[in-house]
């Protein structure tokens, strides 16, 4: 006799448990390291918070599953659309591989109208000039702003630099 295998509508409440034992697991490795006060937080404390936060959305999953009882995973699934979020990641594998190379402007440009493009598409000119806007944006918050060292890629960003804090001292 075959042994009894788990069946589609038996998964959804071992997941929940799965992560829960993972979420429980990772408040642990918190505590390890020692999560500090809120004032001066340890090097355990987002761990802390983020399996805290996966263990109780996973128990109050489980809970509902239990109490509610729970579909078969294809009923979950079902009309979703994965193009978006294929799309998506697709262009963030390529972001992360060519980063270091193109350097932080370029990637994040290309990036930017690619998501743009596929995403939402509308005319060139509104990609672009969204693409512009938000490599521009990403640029004050991180090298401007938060003093983030970026990877330069072939060019340098002293001529961004300089439209950066023009663009800083037009908005003051």
């Amino acid at each position: 006799m075959a042994p009894a295998r788990v069946g589609a509508a038996e998964q959804h409440p071992i997941a929940s448990v799965v992560l829960l034992v993972l979420g429980l697991a990772v408040v642990l490795g918190g505590l390890h390291y020692g999560w500090g006060s809120l004032e001066n937080p340890g090097a355990g404390f987002v761990p802390l918070l983020a399996g805290a936060a996966m263990a109780g959305f996973s128990a109050i999953t489980l809970v509902q599953s239990l109490v509610k009882g729970w579909s078969p995973l294809a009923q979950l699934w079902a009309g979703a659309r994965w193009h978006r979020p294929l799309i998506t990641a697709v262009g963030l594998v390529l972001y992360s591989v060519f980063l270091r190379d193109l350097g932080f402007l370029i990637s994040t440009f290309i990036l930017a109208a690619y998501l743009y493009r596929m995403l939402r598409p509308s005319g060139w000119t509104q990609t672009l000039v969204a693409a512009v806007l938000t490599t521009l944006g990403f640029y004050l918050l991180f090298q401007v702003w938060l003093e983030v060292q970026l990877p330069q890629g072939p060019f340098s960003f002293a001529a961004a630099e300089r439209l950066a804090a023009s663009l800083i001292l037009m908005a003051c």
